[in-house]
């Protein structure tokens, strides 16, 4: 009877040994590179004949958008706020909620007054929804290809 427990915690320690070798052996699964929203950002559609548009910078943890009206090359601030950047782990669709800079958004006409709008990044577009009065307007941003020093005077 103890020849068979033996043979058996034998043929366990065997078992548990090549179970170890090949979970050691294998390969991790691939993780998703984090997306790097910094850089320069424009609305999406945008052509010639749009009257004004948004386009945004991330740098650090900020992020400030503009309203740009092409035919006075002119830019104005709309939200001055706190960008989260990903972290490992986080999956698409990336949320964050940023908090606005009312000391800095209220002094551009165009500023929003909102003390917080969430933010969401999917398959290269960055979200947000602005809010006039009680209507409410999604926008599409997308990273420039090269970053832009300025799309006009901000003001």
């Amino acid at each position: 009877m103890a020849k068979k427990w033996v043979i058996f915690f034998i043929a366990l320690f065997i078992l548990l040994s090549a179970v170890a070798i090949y979970a050691l052996t294998m390969p991790l699964p691939e993780t998703e590179p984090l997306p790097d929203l910094s850089g320069h950002w424009v609305q999406v559609g945008v052509t010639e004949e749009t009257p004004w548009y948004f386009y945004a910078d991330i740098t650090g943890d900020l992020i400030e958008i503009y309203w740009y009206l092409p035919e006075d090359n002119e830019s104005a601030l709309y939200w001055s706020g706190t960008y989260t950047p990903p972290k490992a782990g986080d999956r698409e669709p990336y949320t964050w909620v940023s908090v606005n800079d009312l000391a800095k958004s209220k002094t551009s006409m165009r500023g929003s007054r909102e003390e917080t709008k969430t933010f969401t990044y999917k398959r290269g577009k960055l979200a947000f929804v602005l809010t006039a009065g009680h209507m409410q307007m999604g926008f599409s941003l997308e990273k420039a290809q090269e970053n832009v020093e300025n799309e006009g005077s901000a003001g």
